[in-house]
């Protein structure tokens, strides 16, 4: 018996198992060179010792119950010991008659860290994805929604419940009230769909961002942007698509008002002078073009000094502004007003002719004149006209300068009637 004891050390002492012997009583009889290695516990330490007293001197961090060791055949118990895993396993050793026990011991160190590393990837990434502050959502490749985050819910008012895992475009109802193609089924298709849906849209591989006025949230109509991608598995296998999606109506509408203050009057909401160069220009380019003509209206209103004067500046504004918004509403949509200075406006008539364009303006002035029959002031204003013909074309300073020459002449006989 002793013999195939000695046999069965020597045996264990060259295998590449590190193993614990135990009698009967489940103490150590004998303890193999690797798994005092790997354990850093010398055998004379532990020989004698019950398992269970080994267990809980020597290690920590149980994962059940140490009395359970050796009571079920190869039940894993894991515990750590100076920074390390190890999984220890039990089963039963007969000899002849005499019957002990044979624990394998485990270093799982390595494969505890990178799980360990896995979970905390995982529930960094989920933690990332949850928290993000944008509008967050995926879906698989199936078109399911797999992916539902905090501000999905906070935003569209939707529970993560009760939408995963719904397809056939649920997931673009909280958006635009119906279900249809969005930019995360162009990302999942790997092309545009329904673009005409969108005023901007752009491709860049597997990523499209586009911008939509056709956004309703909550039932009010709102401009969305949207971001959408492809991700894949390590194996380069496409897993599904993911979409971020902000709400930049207000955004919008404080770009539109910029806009607006960099090429209009504050006060007449017509084009201020730096935008009458540009749009000047434009259309005499145009006309070198088709060969048509522009008709210039320099228009300088009547005794606003005086009006001031007299009346407060309020009355002045009221008449500038009454003064623009005649002009607004008896002019054509393609009809360009600008107001250039304190009391003179510009108007560029594309496709009129000078004649055709005295009769419009003229036309306008009789309408100004009734509006302030009943006031204490009278509303009008002096105008000259130039024509802007394809083989007499000029710069655009010229051009002014000759129609604000035409509207002198204007004021001229005015004050000379008036003599």
């Amino acid at each position: 018996m002793e013999n195939e004891i000695e046999f069965a050390k020597r045996f264990l002492d060259s295998s590449i198992l590190s193993v614990l012997l135990l009698d009967n009583s489940r103490r150590v009889i004998y303890i193999n060179r690797n798994a005092e290695k790997i354990l850093r516990i010398k055998q004379s330490l532990v020989v004698n010792m019950s398992i269970l007293d080994i267990l809980t001197m020597y290690f920590t961090d149980f994962s059940m119950n140490v009395d359970a060791l050796c009571v079920e055949d190869g039940q894993p118990i894991a515990a750590r010991r100076n920074g390390r895993y190890f999984e220890l396993k039990c089963f039963p050793l007969k000899i002849k008659s005499k019957v002990g026990f044979i624990v394998i011991v485990e270093d799982t160190t390595k494969d505890r860290l990178e799980q360990n590393k896995l979970i905390y990837e995982t529930v960094f990434v989920h933690s990332v994805v949850e928290f993000v502050p944008d509008i967050l959502f995926a879906i698989d490749t199936s078109g399911r929604v797999i992916v539902w985050n905090k501000a999905c819910e906070k935003f569209l008012g939707i529970k993560k419940a009760e939408i995963i895992g719904k397809g056939n475009y649920a997931y673009a109802v909280p958006f635009y009230g119906e279900r249809r193609p969005v930019l995360i089924d162009m990302a999942l298709a790997g092309k545009k769909l329904r673009a005409e849906d969108y005023e901007k849209l752009e491709q860049n591989g597997d990523t499209f961002i586009g911008i939509t006025e056709k956004g309703n949230l909550n039932g009010k109509k709102c401009v969305l942007w949207g971001k959408a991608t492809r991700f894949y598995d390590e194996n380069g296998k496409v897993l599904g698509a993911m979409e971020i999606v902000r709400d930049i109506t207000a955004m919008k509408e404080k770009e539109e008002m910029l806009k607006k203050l960099a090429e209009r009057d504050a006060l007449t909401n017509a084009y201020n002078r730096r935008m009458l160069y540009t749009l000047l220009e434009r259309e005499v380019d145009r006309i070198k073009r088709n060969g048509h003509t522009i008709t210039v209206i320099y228009i300088d209103v009547d005794n606003l000094g005086l009006i001031n004067n007299t009346h407060g500046h309020k009355v002045g504004d009221f008449v500038l502004t009454e003064t623009t918004k005649t002009l607004f509403s008896n002019l054509r949509k393609t009809d360009i007003v600008v107001r250039i200075g304190g009391d003179e406006f510009i108007v560029v008539m594309p496709d009129m002719k000078k004649e055709d364009a005295e009769k419009v303006i003229s036309r306008i002035r009789d309408i100004l004149s009734k509006k302030s029959a009943h006031f204490p002031f009278k509303m009008d204003f002096s105008f000259g006209t130039f024509q802007i013909s394809p083989e007499e074309v000029r710069n655009t300073e010229d051009i002014i300068s000759l129609a604000d020459k035409e509207m002198y002449k204007m004021k001229n006989r005015k004050k000379r009637l008036l003599e």
